[in-house]
């Protein structure tokens, strides 16, 4: 028997995700969230029919079924076994320290507050003037008010945590410069 070709797929964004039934020796590669992309649109075969490449109305890959699983690494095929990765998974630590602020968690927002709050009445400084200081410490009290109160939602990208904050507080002040309210 001629050796085969392995092909290496390891997991690199959040949507991927394989599943594989070993009984029939088939595997399907979830590149995207099929939700997100639409699904299949059409389909090609690849590798003399043993691959399968689905494809969405954009032309886009969106998912791959292989049809002999021999073709892949074993690595590949451990990965069926495994949960599929929450959006917090691809958090840094202060990431997820904002957003456990955000749904309620008192000591991340406590600990935010003592880290973040004089560089946020920094910003809040840049926009509305540095001498409006007690107006700065408004807006940024207000804002640790609302974070509190459950009405914001950090983005859930990596690194984003503490620059959507400074971007809360520089737009609040903005509002109170757009009303007249300073400068």
């Amino acid at each position: 028997m001629p050796a085969m070709n392995h092909f290496p797929l390891l997991p690199s964004d959040r949507h991927f995700r394989i599943t594989h039934d070993p009984k029939l020796r088939v595997a399907y590669v979830y590149l995207v969230d099929r939700r997100v992309s639409g699904g299949s649109h059409r389909s090609v075969q690849a590798l003399d029919g043993s691959v399968i490449i689905d494809l969405d109305k954009a032309d886009r890959v969106v998912g791959i079924e292989f049809l002999d699983t021999r073709r892949l690494h074993p690595e590949t095929l451990a990965e069926a076994e495994k949960p599929a990765p929450e959006p917090e998974d691809f958090l840094d630590e202060k990431d997820r320290q904002v957003l456990a602020a955000c749904l309620g968690d008192r000591h991340a927002q406590q600990v935010l507050c003592l880290e973040h709050h004089e560089g946020l009445v920094r910003d809040a400084c840049e926009v509305l003037g540095k001498h409006r200081k007690p107006d700065a410490e408004d807006v940024v009290a207000g804002m640790w008010e609302r974070l509190v109160a459950g009405e914001y939602r950090p983005p859930m990208i990596r690194g984003a945590g503490v620059v959507w904050l400074r971007r809360l507080v520089k737009s609040a002040a903005a509002e109170i410069v757009r009303r007249g309210g300073a400068r």
